[in-house]
């Protein structure tokens, strides 16, 4: 049968701004186009509240009748998010139909993507990254005798090109990537090697910060504590098709403290020395383990979070 459509409500939802969309009732749908393609690894987040009953939210493709994702307990005035794990292949356009009640939207989040608009930079060393809205392109190997590179703005790409970082390289705390304090990073397409056994210092830090993307990598780690990914107060994160060996004492693959929504999948991970493939502590809710291959002395997952 034809869909219901609302009007367009895109000036209402492109940013949270408590300018909210008109009513949509039981039966109508919203259609909603993303500047990217999106796959089955990738998430529709939305700001909503209700207004009557208690309402879900059914994904669909564009004029399709499978369903894709279900918003099932609709949380008012925070953040929603679902992933689309029935998704075959990519897709941009979705139609969003509500049942069991009413909302209002204050934001859907579009993920950013370089469209040949944002600003290119290449990178032929370490050091802080601090233009938003930029894809840099790593040129080469880069080593660190600390932490490599530090994302120091939102809306960045770090594109690694298939090179290598080395950080830590003479035993000095630090990361091979710190994200702390900022949203929308993408880092991808690259090997992070930790130079030597420096102790607590993981190849991807991320802190405070929300909606990250990271897609295709391979991290090696010796030192004691030193996680292949630590996640620190963050939401909505996203670990993709990640290969991870850690060797020091109590160095997790996945190491999450007091996050939310953190979607993991497709990750190859080998531990020793006591060490965890995901380690979930804390205050950390909705984490989501997705095609997992671990190979670890200890257990397989490390739930703390009670």
């Amino acid at each position: 049968s034809e869909r219901n459509f609302i009007s367009d409500i895109y000036e209402q939802v492109r940013e949270i701004d408590g300018n909210w969309s008109e009513n949509i009732t039981e039966g109508e749908y919203i259609r909603v186009t993303f500047e990217q393609m999106l796959d089955s690894t990738r998430d529709i987040t939305v700001y909503p509240r209700a207004t009557s009953g208690t309402p879900r939210v059914i994904v669909y493709e564009i004029d399709k009748n499978e369903t894709i994702a279900e918003f099932t307990n609709i949380k008012s005035n925070e953040y929603n998010k679902v992933y689309l794990n029935n998704l075959n292949g990519q897709q941009e356009i979705f139609d969003l139909l509500i049942l069991n009640g009413s909302i209002e939207i204050d934001h859907i989040i579009d993920p950013y993507v370089d469209n040949g608009s944002l600003i290119q930079n290449n990178v032929t060393e370490c050091g802080i990254l601090n233009t938003s809205n930029a894809v840099y392109t790593l040129q080469n190997n880069v080593t660190s005798n600390g932490t490599c590179f530090s994302i120091a703005a939102s809306n960045i790409t770090l594109d690694g090109q298939g090179f290598m970082i080395n950080y830590s390289a003479n035993g000095s705390l630090g990361y091979g990537i710190n994200i702390t304090g900022v949203n929308f990073t993408t880092v991808k397409n690259m090997l992070i090697m930790q130079g030597a056994n420096a102790e607590n210092s993981s190849g991807i830090y991320i802190f405070a910060s929300n909606y990250t993307l990271v897609n295709n990598l391979s991290i090696n780690t010796s030192g004691a504590g030193a996680h292949g990914i630590t996640i620190l107060f963050g939401e909505t994160n996203t670990i993709s098709n990640i290969s991870i060996y850690t060797r020091g004492s109590g160095a997790h693959g996945a190491y999450i403290n007091s996050s939310s929504s953190s979607m993991l999948s497709s990750l190859n991970i080998v531990t020793s020395n006591n060490s965890y493939g995901f380690y979930l502590l804390g205050t950390t809710t909705n984490t989501t383990i997705v095609n997992p291959y671990l190979i670890t002395n200890s257990s397989v997952i490390m739930d703390t979070t009670g």
